[in-house]
């Protein structure tokens, strides 16, 4: 128990900080579960539900929540999950054995060279534009023919 009057008052200043914090973790938390339920499912208003992930952890960090670190790293990876769910549904689409995709179309079937799919590694803000536009990644590179 606190002796002085100003350590009371700090209790109390502490005990409704924490009530503010944990919901505002809360509100983040499930923002995010909703964003993930929505890309696993696929639904038409999967721009939309992004939009208010991002803002709500662009809140948090201004909130003192949430370091501003940590808001970017998962951004990050929301963008990174969203762009691989993404691309894996449009391969899975468009092409019937999407485990493998031809990286050197044109060439005989004998010299043809089956590489597992995945997805490149870009940087954070090009995940993002790439999941705003609404698609896979319009990075998606060859490799070099050997």
């Amino acid at each position: 128990m606190p002796n002085h009057k100003s350590a009371e008052k700090r209790m109390r200043q502490n005990e409704k900080r924490r009530g503010i914090n944990r919901g505002n973790r809360t509100r983040l938390r499930t923002e995010i579960k909703r964003l993930r339920a929505a890309l696993e499912e696929g639904g038409a208003g999967l721009q939309e539900v992004y939009a208010q992930t991002v803002s709500t952890i662009d809140k948090a960090v201004n909130k003192g929540v949430l370091h501003r670190n940590a808001a970017s790293r998962y951004k990050s990876r929301i963008a990174d999950f969203g762009l691989r769910i993404l691309s894996r549904r449009a391969w899975a689409v468009s092409n019937p054995h999407s485990a493998f995709r031809n990286l050197t179309i044109g060439r005989p079937a004998r010299l043809r060279q089956a590489v597992p799919t995945r997805t490149p590694r870009l940087s954070p803000s090009a995940r993002r534009r790439a999941f705003r536009a609404g698609g896979a990644s319009p990075c998606r590179r060859r490799r070099a023919r050997s």
